[in-house]
């Protein structure tokens, strides 16, 4: 879905992103998230790490280690 929210875009609303991914034989090979109304992007592929960029700082980012509890549920 190239634009997330895009029931929020057109109504104005700040809640929405732009993706946009580099697909080869059904493998992701590198990915963008964008919010355009937070000037932040996240940026990531294979062999490349994640990365968390405002403006123009970048800094890598990563995934949390897996706690002791059973599972963390999230919802939206």
């Amino acid at each position: 879905d190239p634009l997330d929210g895009t029931k929020e875009f057109i109504d104005g609303s700040e809640e929405f992103t732009v993706n946009v991914a580099l697909v080869e034989r059904g493998q992701v090979i590198f990915g963008v998230v964008g919010i355009p109304t937070r000037d932040v992007c996240f940026s990531g592929g294979r062999d490349l790490g994640a990365f968390r960029i405002q403006g123009e700082d970048g800094v890598e980012i990563g995934v949390r280690t897996q706690p002791e509890e059973a599972f963390t549920v999230v919802a939206s």
